[in-house]
């Protein structure tokens, strides 16, 4: 092999190591990439839905016993409160279906790992069974506040009682679920920081090894051709001082 390909395999194999160096760290950077896009794309805005719902549960409900407290309400005032609520209820109905949506894609998502996905689905099936109490929910305002427009108050009054009924699932199983899209969130933020701390560890290890891997095969690679010329300066002088010339021998084209 003649010395301008050993210098050409020597950079090629030099390029090759960076190469893998480089491979590496992208598919880590990959996995990282993948897990921050759940947080931005599904986990946060989950979230958000998640605690707008719960606090619009607790407007609508208190904005309807506040049209109660009216005595005597105006028209103007009934209506206001029933377009406020019909506009709560419009909310309720579009944070549920987005929340179901995005709860479908991200279980659907192999991006995630199993232990993930299995959180979302319990997840899932609290949310349904909310989404199921939703509309009985919404009827109760709807009731109570028609009675109110029509001035029964006494059957808005007796009406208003039935929100006791989903105390429970708008409450304490509501909390839960913020509880848990809480602790997805946090959990997925503190492995993606850890593998970060690990990436940056990680890339200098192997940088370290790439670079002694090429140092390693540079010197074997110098020391043999440095060698064959020392072999070579050596018999020159000799057969130039008139001496017994030793024979170099010949291993390579180079």
């Amino acid at each position: 092999m003649t010395i301008r390909k050993k210098i050409f395999l020597l950079a090629g194999t030099l390029l090759a190591l960076f190469g893998m160096v480089v491979g590496v760290l992208a598919v880590i950077q990959k996995l990282d990439s993948d897990q921050i896009g759940n947080i931005v794309g599904y986990e946060l805005p989950l979230s958000r839905i998640v605690a707008q719902f719960d606090v619009d549960t607790d407007r609508y409900e208190l904005n309807i016993l506040r049209a109660f407290r009216l005595n005597p309400a105006s028209p103007d005032q009934l209506n206001a409160a029933a377009t406020a609520k019909q506009e709560l209820a419009d909310e309720m109905r579009s944070d549920v279906a987005a929340a179901g949506k995005l709860l479908q894609q991200a279980i659907q998502d192999r991006s995630y790992n199993a232990a993930d996905r299995v959180d979302l689905a319990r997840i899932e099936g609290s949310f349904k069974y909310l989404s199921r109490s939703l509309e009985e929910f919404l009827s109760v305002g709807d009731r109570t506040m028609t009675a109110l427009v029509e001035g029964r108050r006494e059957d808005a009054r007796t009406e208003s009682l039935n929100f006791t009924k989903f105390a429970q699932a708008f409450g304490s199983d509501l909390s839960e679920i913020r509880r848990a899209v809480a602790e997805l969130t946090e959990r997925s933020t503190r492995e993606v920081l850890a593998r970060q701390r690990l990436d940056t560890y990680l890339s200098f290890a192997l940088f370290l090894v790439a670079c002694a891997i090429g140092l390693g095969i540079s010197a074997v690679g110098s020391t043999r051709v440095i060698g064959g010329l020392r072999q070579l300066v050596a018999s020159t002088r000799a057969l130039e001082s008139g001496g017994d010339s030793v024979p170099v021998v010949i291993r390579s084209r180079d």
